[in-house]
Formats: C-alpha cells, structure tokens, sequence
C-alpha cells in the first residue's frame, strides 16, 4: 500500500508543478506556433494525470483506512473518509478543483491565460490542505498550511519551466537569451521561497533536528534537499555559463543544445525530487 500511495502521491504532485509552471512559462516567454501547442498539448496531459492519479490517491487511502485492497472499492469506507477525515473532505475539493481545471484548459484556445495560471496555482496550494494528520492546529499549522502552499508553487515554476524550455529552446531563437534571463530573476525568488519553506516545514514536522538523520522520515528529507542543492548547482550553471555564452551570439546552435541537455537532466532530479515528496507524504514524520 505504501509504494502505490508513494506513487500516486509523486504521480499527482509531478502533474500539478509541471501543470502550474507550463501555465506560468507563456507570461514571460510569448511561445507561439508549434511551441505554443505543444505548451497546451502538455497542459491538457498533465490536468488529465492529474484528475486520475487524485482519484487514484483517494482509493489508496481508502485502502489504508480499512487495511485491505478490497477497501479501495468499498463505499462505506469513502464515506467515512470523506466524513470522518479532514484529509478526505479537502480531497473532495481537490479533486473538484482538479475537475473543473480540466474543462477550463479544454475550452482554452491559447497558452496564455491568466485564468489558467490563477486556476492552476490554485489547484496547486490546495494540495497543502491535505498534508499530515501529525501537523499541528492552531497558528503553527496555519504556518506550516501556507509555507506548504508556497514551497509547492515555488517548485511548480521552476520544474515546470524547466520542461517547457527543453521542449522549446530552439524555436525561441533570438529572444531564448531574453527568456533564460527573466526566467532566472523569477528562479531567484522562487528557490529563497523554496528554502524559506522548507525550513518552516522542518521545524514543524521534524523534532528534534536530530531525527533528520536517525528517523527514516528523517533521511528521505535529507536526501530531498541534496537533491534540491544538485538543482540549484544546474541552475547556476545555465545561468552563469551557458546564458552569457547564448548572448554573446558564438556557436548558438551548440549551446542551444547543451542548455536543452541540461535542462533536461534539471529536470530529471526535479522529477526526483518530487518522487521523495510522495514517499514523505506517505510517512509519518518522527
């Protein structure tokens, strides 16, 4: 039961950063043609997965609550979840959310959309209303509930504009170097949210410190923030490195293609990153 909770839970996270950033990456690039529908081919994949793999999360509590697979499909234990759970009834509206998110982006002609980028990152932040049962009420757990909702937009933007400049660094041409620079502005505030959060969501799920170590909770964390290092020691790369190198106009085709190369592997351990966090939300912190 832990591994398919793990993997819904990395599944539904991964579609909706991925959904969030591809909805944010028009407001600052101005894709158009082939590359404005690719942005809205990935954008109806990701709402799609994420509409499944939330019903499919929902199934897998389910079958936690009542300790068997046959539980997944009982509908005397989805009523108990959805009545006698705070994680149910908010995954109610989630999924609600997740649902009209999809007809929104059907009826969408175009990739930018201030209504899809709102509806997306809102879609995303709810997701922090349905975290651990072990956060705290009170003002710390509407602390931990908001930092929550900006780590998980935070990561979106930069794993999701991760995957939309590899899929169209190229077609961008000329304006690829103006794109990468806005692109890091906005990455700056984005990971200084991302570390601020993070270590907000530390201090509430993980006491004492120690346990970062001694408790398995404790150790997948770590590994989730030396992933994040590796991330941000890619980003600095692409934009000190391969940015100036694409502005000063020598050899663009190959630094086109290293950047796509290294935004990609970005990517990947973004994609890791996210992995951890569906284990994390499927443990129970020490």
């Amino acid at each position: 039961m832990f591994l398919v909770l793990g993997a819904a839970r990395f599944l539904h996270y991964a579609a909706l950063c991925l959904l969030f950033g591809l909805a944010a990456f028009p407001h600052y690039a101005e894709p158009d043609g082939a590359a404005a529908r690719d942005l809205r081919r990935w954008m109806r994949l990701c709402t799609l997965l994420a509409l499944i793999t939330g019903v499919l999360e929902f199934l897998a509590m389910s079958a936690a609550m009542g300790g068997s697979w046959g539980s997944m499909f009982d509908p005397q234990i989805w009523a108990a979840a959805v009545t006698d759970t705070a994680f149910g009834r908010w995954w109610m509206l989630h999924l609600g959310l997740a649902a009209g998110m999809a007809v929104l982006i059907l009826r969408l002609q175009t990739a930018r959309s201030r209504w899809l980028l709102w509806a997306s990152g809102g879609l995303l932040a709810s997701v922090a209303l349905t975290g651990h049962a072990a956060i705290p009420g009170g003002a710390a757990g509407a602390l931990h509930r908001f930092a929550d909702a900006l780590h998980l937009l935070a990561a979106g933007w930069w794993a999701g504009g991760l995957l939309a400049l590899a899929m169209v660094a190229r077609s961008l041409d000329t304006r690829l170097t103006g794109v990468l620079e806005r692109f890091s502005r906005i990455g700056y505030l984005a990971v200084t949210l991302l570390i601020a959060s993070g270590v907000i969501n530390t201090l509430v799920l993980v006491r004492p410190l120690s346990a970062l170590l001694s408790s398995p909770y404790g150790r997948v964390l770590t590994a989730k923030i030396a992933l994040v290092g590796i991330m941000g020691l890619l980003a600095l790369s692409n934009r000190f490195q391969i940015t100036p190198a694409l502005a000063a106009a020598t050899d663009t085709p190959r630094w086109t293609g290293r950047l796509q190369r290294q935004v990609t592997l970005e990517l990947v351990v973004a994609l890791g990153v996210l992995a951890l966090v569906g284990a994390l939300g499927a443990m129970q912190p020490p």
